[in-house]
């Protein structure tokens, strides 16, 4: 892979230790591992013991598609998760309820910072949310876009969906119990 022209390419694309991972590539053979994909017909998720609390969280993605595995595991633990595809969904998303939390996506469609800009629209103009927000990303942003996350006080970015849980669940933890 490491001869691979298009490949190096890639890796050097990609903010973070590209060049140690194409040397590592020219020292070393790739061995075969297990796939990180489980056979269909079995379970990515141990099935959660319901949730003590009914957190809310606001999903914004223009690909939901992507986070079903994770919204499915957060509903059967008992919590309200409401998807919106834009900023004009979670608008009227955040009029409908108000969320504990809010998970979004950084890119959509052609703009790589529409989560940020949104944030800024929510707390500042839009609807005045101040909670806790988490970027789940397929791609990590460069080093302004993540200076500019944590500016607004918010979490991530994170590729990682174990972060994601893990991220969810401590806020559950201190998230006070509420009826039903």
């Amino acid at each position: 892979m490491a001869t691979d022209r298009d490949f190096v390419s890639l890796l050097r694309s990609i903010d973070g230790p590209s060049e140690r991972l194409v040397e590592h590539l020219r020292r070393r053979p790739l061995t075969a591992v297990q796939p990180l994909i489980e056979p269909i017909g079995t379970q990515l998720w141990p099935v959660p013991e319901p949730a003590p609390r009914s957190l809310r969280i606001l999903w914004i993605d223009d690909h939901p598609v992507n986070n079903a595995h994770l919204v499915e595991y957060f509903e059967m633990r008992g919590m309200r998760v409401e998807i919106a595809t834009d900023r004009a969904e979670a608008v009227a998303a955040f009029r409908r309820f108000v969320p504990d939390a809010v998970l979004s996506d950084l890119r959509r469609g052609p703009d790589d910072q529409a989560g940020v800009t949104d944030l800024v629209h929510f707390r500042d103009v839009g609807v005045g949310y101040r909670g806790p927000v988490l970027f789940f990303v397929g791609r990590l942003p460069g080093p302004a876009v993540r200076k500019r996350i944590e500016e607004l006080g918010a979490e991530g970015p994170t590729v990682h969906p174990h972060e994601v849980v893990r991220w969810v669940e401590q806020l559950e933890s201190v998230t006070p119990a509420r009826p039903g």
